[in-house]
């Protein structure tokens, strides 16, 4: 069978082979419910578990925004974004059947779904970095806020170099996907724009990479916390929480690889094989494990950081009652700052 290769005419695509044209939205009424009640569901869980995470950071500013927790929000800020870009769009789409918001919104949903999937993955790597470069390293590269800022925009500038060639039209296209009713990167209408080059690019520079970057730092940054030397920077309540941000950080990132994973060979099978060799219902899969990512991500995070789950009982509380010694300083301190380290946190006591 010839593949299924493109030409641009006017505004519309045409098939070199008409035989080769998949076809587009031939989902059953009761599919198209199921996948919509899914997406809905997970969208709603993962919006309210994240904007629940984002509240407590923000009313508990002034105790838990330290570097890492300013990391720790823009993980969280990223996962609720993708949550209320996404499933109101495609939850409504399927439960109609078919697209309904047009092709500049097929574009700006799918553009959208690219950056942020990835910028959740980056914005992990980042919280990953500080583990890694205070705990084995024994140095912080957010001292200032300046440098804190600089990382976190440096990360989602990065993130543009995957996801603006294709709404561009440089490199792929953003399109429907076999379902018909949610949008992502073209990848039925075979090389179109160069698309094999760009998937290449996209899996190795922005999947494989990264990942395995932050696998290798997670894995010292877990190995050098059992260290008796680096364990005695921080009393018992601190020392706890940094072992819970690695902890956390190792969970998020076998996350990641399982909700992003069947994404990443869904658009290298269409390089090696005829797009048309899959199956409509098989490509339902990967978007619909995608986007289960940010409520997994945000109960992750709710089990297993207990300066999150001590500042929601302290907020319950109203605030009653003294504060606990979770939402104290949380940062290592060098060689004689010990009288800072009892001024910041008198009610802690030091190993």
């Amino acid at each position: 069978m010839e593949p299924c290769i493109v030409e641009e005419n006017s505004s519309r695509f045409e098939w070199k082979n008409p035989f080769c044209e998949p076809s587009i939205g031939d989902l059953s009424f009761l599919v198209n419910v199921t996948v919509g009640a899914t997406i809905f569901t997970e969208g709603l869980l993962g919006s309210i578990s994240n904007a629940t995470l984002i509240s407590i950071h923000y009313r508990l500013r002034q105790h838990i925004l330290d570097p890492t927790g300013i990391l720790l929000l823009n993980f969280c800020i990223a996962n609720f974004l993708m949550c209320v870009l996404q499933f109101p769009f495609s939850s409504t789409s399927s439960f109609v059947g078919s697209w309904v918001w047009g092709d500049t919104g097929c574009q700006l949903y799918a553009a959208a779904g690219f950056f942020l999937g990835i910028g959740v993955i980056y914005a992990l790597g980042v919280l990953i970095v500080d583990r890694y470069t205070q705990i084995t390293l024994n140095r912080r590269p957010c001292k200032t806020d300046i440098s804190l800022w600089f990382m976190i925009i440096i990360s989602w500038h990065a993130v543009l170099l995957f996801t603006a060639p294709p709404l561009l039209d440089v490199f792929g296209r953003y399109g429907p996907e076999p379902s018909g009713t949610m949008c992502t990167l073209d990848f039925w209408h075979g090389n179109f724009r160069n698309y094999n080059s760009y998937v290449y690019f996209l899996v190795a520079c922005g999947f494989v990479a990264p990942t395995s970057a932050m696998l290798l730092m997670f894995l010292k940054s877990a190995k050098s916390i059992k260290d008796p030397n680096i364990r005695k920077r921080w009393n018992s309540v601190q020392l706890i929480h940094h072992e819970a941000v690695v902890k956390t950080c190792g969970f998020l990132f076998l996350a990641a690889m399982a909700c992003w994973t069947p994404y990443a060979v869904l658009v290298l099978w269409t390089v090696v094989f005829p797009p048309t060799s899959l199956n409509i219902y098989y490509t339902l899969i990967p978007p619909i494990i995608c986007k289960l990512a940010p409520g997994v991500n945000a109960v992750i995070i709710w089990r297993n950081i207990p300066r999150i789950q001590a500042g929601y009982r302290y907020l319950k509380s109203n605030r009653d009652g003294s504060l606990p010694p979770e939402l104290g300083q949380m940062d290592g301190f060098q060689d004689g700052d010990e009288l800072v380290q009892e001024k910041l946190a008198p009610t802690l006591t030091v190993d």
